[in-house]
């Protein structure tokens, strides 16, 4: 959380998805920040929710630190 990304280019191309080109979604966007919807999502489901966590870690450690409850409930 408090030093600079650091990315991997050479394995994930230089936008992170190996150069591949996606059209825009047309879903709408997204309005409640990551760390938010995580807790939303862990309080729902009860101590039910498995977080499968891949890449930074930055959303997960944003919502423990916001939200100290939230390890119970994973």
């Amino acid at each position: 959380l408090f030093v600079p990304l650091r990315t991997a280019p050479l394995v994930h191309g230089e936008n992170g998805v190996g150069e591949v080109e996606l059209s825009p979604s047309e879903a709408p966007r997204e309005t409640t920040l990551a760390w938010d919807a995580l807790y939303k999502a862990a309080k729902a489901a009860r101590g039910e929710l498995q977080v499968i966590a891949v890449g930074p870690l930055t959303n997960l450690a944003t919502a423990l630190g916001k939200y100290p409850d939230l390890k119970t409930l994973l």
